[in-house]
């Protein structure tokens, strides 16, 4: 079994091909990739023109001034006119807002009063202060829309009040009658929104509906449909829920909202931030998606308190699908062979694995379009961050923003395939969320007899006990081979006796390559060539979470990022020129490599050939925590040692991001 593993390690961490990613470009332009394919009309549809509403506000000055210092949880509202796409109406005017109320840039309602715009009396405009690129939710919901789902229509706004420049807004369609009809439903259709609370809409006690769901159509009290279905949710056993989602689910909404989650990794929902509607006419139901600005890399940190715990500057892309709490919708899904399949098929298209559906979206998530949708969002947004009144940013702030969101876009698609489709493939039966499915449970859907052999020793409760749970865990045999008691990673990374290593080629049709950890999926570096070649063959490793082994003399191990890195060719005769890029964490509080490190744009990297340390001129981009140098000269037969350090030299070579 070891050997067929290091066999199938081995097949995994050969050539791949990834075109030139050229960050902060302020150019259009298409790359050539060889590992993750795109159809023509993903990338023009990427690279589209950006539709942008101007909304002109008239009122009070006072009254504006007010708008956006009053704390959003105070209902009153203001006087105003409004002129919308060159229409003129009358209204009142509030800023209003949920996890963004402690920040400077509120979002606003416009209630007009009289004749509506769109068939619409309320205009709800995001005010975006949570995502430093202002892409996030934007690019969420057109994923959703493209792949097919119900959802409601988005697009920038640039709001003016009194004649001032107040910022872009993105306008999200209302959620509400006129929604369900312009989407097909009927004046019976229900509606439910579930209740913005830690844990509530998530399907897991029986007297959660009346408390976790508010029915939003048609008006009355009769939550019955919910409870029944909440109640077949949970009894539905795994085996077949394949067949219970075809019977009560409308099109693929449950399967589409998982793998949106998972591409654009939002755990912020599951227990809420999701809307049920069941259809008047096919009387089945299904799943509106919300809120999605805590995406694309923007981290959560449980360990600090709010607001800092959602609005702050970590960053990743290394999720696995079960992000976010456990939900037996989610859980049953990813358990069923039969959806877990079409999970992956869809993931597959999607990142440009598999042509197996729609031209539009094949290869919408690859690193190419991504690029290219982000470059294109930029173009438009920039004025918007760096010129609003409320919360504006500096350019190279701005410029990290995006140039993040481009990361992640880059680096998702290859953890992802890494860990859904590779060698040690992802399973949900090995996460604590599985756990937590198996005690919720008792382990019927997954081991059928089990119970029944137990019978006896099966807790009453609907829940098992912390110790009943700890007992079918001990009972339950791991799958694949035993390891003791390493997960899939952990053996692996025994096995390499590096955290992370990987190695790529490409070929002279190509001038950018980028090399990944094949296990963890991790992003190593990307280096992008400015010479042809025949071929390129780098191998890099990292040393991650611990102080560098090896740094110059006159600097603390606590000064530097706690990682370092090593690049060399595999190609004899192959010497060139590339801007190096390389990545650290900074995941949350508990989870970095800053070390002692405050400012990050303080360190820059140094580099050792076998003579001694010399300092890198350094880009640094402290948002997706990413370091690089340009026009370094890739000499074969040497060893390359990187590490990175806020050294007194270090303002000589280090700056931030810029284009």
């Amino acid at each position: 079994m070891l050997k067929h593993k290091l066999i199938r390690l081995a097949a995994t961490a050969c050539a791949v091909m990834l075109a030139p990613m050229i960050a902060y470009s302020a150019t259009d332009h298409e790359f050539k990739e060889g590992h993750f394919h795109y159809s023509d009309e993903a990338l023009a549809n990427a690279r589209k023109d950006v539709k942008m509403v101007d909304i002109n506000v008239s009122m009070n000055g006072t009254d504006a001034r007010v708008l956006f210092l009053k704390d959003p949880n105070d209902k009153s509202t203001f006087a105003a006119d409004f002129s919308i796409e060159g229409e003129r109406f009358e209204g009142r005017i509030k800023s209003f807002g949920s996890s963004t109320r402690a920040m400077k840039k509120k979002s606003i309602i416009l209630k007009i009063k009289g004749e509506k715009w769109k068939g619409y009396k309320n205009i709800s405009l995001n005010s975006m202060g949570s995502d430093g690129s202002m892409m996030r939710a934007w690019m969420a919901w057109e994923l959703m829309r493209d792949m097919g789902m119900v959802v409601p229509e988005t697009y920038y706004a640039r709001l003016n009040i009194n004649g001032e420049f107040i910022g872009y807004f993105l306008y999200i369609e209302w959620l509400g009658g006129r929604f369900l009809e312009r989407n097909g439903y009927g004046a019976a259709t229900e509606f439910y929104q579930a209740t913005d609370a830690t844990y509530c809409g998530d399907f897991r006690h029986s007297h959660e509906v009346d408390n976790c769901w508010t029915k939003l159509a048609p008006q009355g009290d009769d939550k019955s449909s919910m409870k029944s279905f909440a109640s077949a949710v949970r009894s539905a056993p795994m085996e077949t829920f394949d067949k219970f989602v075809a019977q009560n689910f409308d099109d693929d909404s449950l399967v589409n909202w998982i793998v949106t989650n998972t591409l654009v990794s939002n755990g912020d929902t599951y227990n809420k931030n999701y809307f049920m509607a069941k259809s008047d006419k096919t009387k089945k139901w299904r799943v509106i998606p919300w809120d999605y600005d805590l995406t694309f890399g923007q981290s959560f940190d449980m360990f600090v308190k709010f607001p800092e715990s959602l609005f702050n500057e970590r960053f990743q892309y290394y999720y696995t699908p079960d992000l976010g709490v456990f939900n037996p919708m989610k859980a049953k899904t990813l358990l069923n062979e039969t959806l877990k399949a079409q999970f992956y098929a869809k993931l597959k298209h999607l990142i440009g694995k598999e042509k197996n559906g729609p031209e539009k979206t094949f290869g919408w998530f690859s690193p190419t379009v991504m690029h290219a949708r982000v470059e294109n969002l930029a173009h438009v947004l920039e004025a918007g961050q760096v010129k609003q009144k409320y919360g504006a940013r500096s350019p190279e702030s701005y410029d990290e923003q995006y140039d993040a969101v481009s990361h992640f876009g880059l680096a998702r698609p290859f953890y992802l395939e890494s860990n859904l489709f590779s060698t040690f493939e992802w399973s949900y039966r090995n996460t604590e969320q599985m756990k937590e499915y198996v005690a919720f449970t008792q382990g019927k859907d997954l081991f059928p007899g089990y119970l029944e052999k137990k019978a006896d020793e099966a807790p009453s409760s609907k829940l098992a006990k912390a110790s009943d749970v700890k007992k079918i865990k001990a009972d339950i045999a791991p799958v694949g081979e035993a390891k003791k008691g390493l997960d899939e990673h952990e053996f692996m990374a025994k096995l390499l006796e590096k955290p992370f290593t990987g190695r790529n080629a490409s070929v002279s049709s190509d001038d950018s390559l980028v090399v990944f950890d094949p296990g963890y999926g991790y992003f190593l570096t990307r280096l992008d060539f400015k010479s042809s070649y025949k071929v390129a063959d780098f191998q890099a490793e990292a040393e991650g979470f611990k102080p560098p082994t090896y740094i110059f003399e006159g600097t603390s191990p606590d000064q530097c990022i706690q990682r370092s890195w090593v690049l060399f060719s595999r190609i004899p005769s192959l010497n060139i020129k590339a801007d190096i890029m390389l990545e650290y964490f900074d995941e949350h509080s508990q989870k970095n490599e800053l070390g002692g490190i405050k400012n990050e744009h303080a360190v820059n990297l140094w580099v050792h050939k076998g003579e001694a340390w010399m300092p890198l001129m350094t880009e640094v981009n402290q948002k997706s925590n990413t370091l690089k140098t340009y026009d370094f000269n890739l000499q074969a037969g040497r060893i390359y040692r990187f590490i990175a350090c806020a050294a007194p030299e270090s303002k000589l070579y280090s700056k931030p991001v810029g284009r």
